[in-house]
């Protein structure tokens, strides 16, 4: 079996076990994940799938989760990410993934304006810095889930945001000699190229609600920096003059606009589940 088909089965099971099992083995499911980053993913996996079937049959049983595995599973989970053999290879693809990933969405408002140029040397620079951040927020995560200090937790909260925006300011105030500029139809045919595999991206994610968000400024995105390199629209979409400045300002504005109203409506959504 497949790892990702592990996953979705998991996630299937978990909808039966009762509230305080469920506490129980999401804490566990966060903690054994975070910890096991550079470990094998598909035997973290069955690992974690044999437990929920063990405390399964034990609530059937009408014994709980933490009767059957005790009240320290922190220890029993260390002692099980010890027998799990090292994989660099999983972590390395997960990294490359999520680089992909960052370089499509650093790259897009990039490509609206073409008398911009997209710096490969800060985004390799700002790739890294996010890949370290987000390495050390999973741990975190995963370290807390057993101590729930709600101070550290927030703390924490706060210092990861800061820390995700300074990948930005990175991008702004990193400049290095190695830019692409992206004009005309070799600019038309990255942008359509961009916007394929994110709508490949879209259309094989399950649980799209998280994503719904994210649509309004991608498609304005990939229109704009298509619209802005075809000669008939040039008198509208010049960005070098104030007309131009000023249609951009506004149709992003309400691309952003539509994009918050979505992401609150999801998150209304999900608090009324």
């Amino acid at each position: 079996m497949k790892t990702e088909q592990l996953i979705e089965m998991n996630a299937e099971l978990q909808t039966e076990l009762t509230k305080d099992n469920a506490t129980y083995y999401g804490n566990l499911i966060v903690y054994v994940r975070a910890h096991s980053l550079f470990r094998d993913e598909h035997q973290s996996e069955e690992l974690l799938f044999g437990i929920l079937q063990d405390i399964l049959e034990a609530q059937a049983a009408g014994v709980t989760a933490e009767a059957y595995f005790g009240k320290q599973p922190r220890a029993i989970a260390d002692e099980m990410l010890q027998q799990l053999p090292i994989n660099f290879w999983d972590t390395t693809k997960l990294i490359f993934t999520a680089l992909g990933a960052f370089f499509l969405f650093a790259a897009l408002p990039g490509l609206v304006n073409p008398t911009t140029s997209f710096d490969v040397g800060s985004f390799i620079i700002s790739g890294i810095y996010i890949v370290i951040v987000a390495i050390i927020g999973v741990w975190g995560i995963g370290t807390n889930v057993y101590h729930n200090h709600r101070v550290v937790a927030v703390t924490g909260g706060i210092i990861f945001g800061l820390l995700m925006v300074g990948a930005f300011l990175l991008q702004i105030f990193i400049a290095t000699p190695f830019k692409l500029y992206f004009q005309g139809n070799v600019g038309i045919a990255a942008i359509l190229l961009i916007g394929i595999i994110i709508g490949f991206i879209f259309a094989k994610t399950k649980d799209k609600q998280m994503i719904w968000p994210l649509v309004p400024a991608v498609l304005t995105s990939l229109v704009l920096g298509i619209i802005s390199r075809i000669p008939f629209f040039n008198t509208y979409f010049d960005f070098t003059t104030q007309q131009g400045k000023i249609i951009l300002a506004s149709t992003l504005a309400i691309a952003l606009l539509l994009q918050y109203l979505i992401l609150f409506w999801v998150l209304r959504k999900f608090s009324k589940k």
